[in-house]
């Protein structure tokens, strides 16, 4: 019982803090618990950022899985098509990717820092 409450003592000290930071939080904004602030576009560009970085990832990861069938195809037909397709859509994914993150980029940088 007493080891009960020894526990539910030490969770409740340890959240005390976040619960004082919940308190006096700006309107609009979202505190880390580093002492951050960061706004709603902040969160999104972070987001979108991540996102953009996977993407990229997966079409080297996939790009490199169509070599691979393609370079040890055997002569195989079915192989070398199979790799050819990967490379040619992963490449094409990644120039889609990067267009549409360039073009985001570049209207953000117009209407918010000129």
């Amino acid at each position: 019982m007493l080891r009960k409450r020894l526990l539910w003592l030490t969770a409740a000290l340890l959240c005390l803090p976040q619960a004082v930071l919940a308190t006096h939080q700006k309107p609009n904004r979202l505190q880390v618990a580093i002492g951050v602030d960061l706004k709603l576009g902040d969160i999104i560009g972070n987001v979108l950022e991540f996102l953009v970085t996977a993407i990229i990832m997966l079409c080297t990861v996939l790009f490199a899985a169509g070599a691979f069938h393609f370079v040890f195809s055997h002569g195989q037909e079915k192989f070398v098509t199979r790799g050819k397709d990967l490379m040619i859509y992963s490449l094409v994914g990644l120039a889609v990717v990067l267009g549409a993150y360039g073009i985001l980029r570049t209207v953000v940088y117009i209407l918010y820092f000129t």
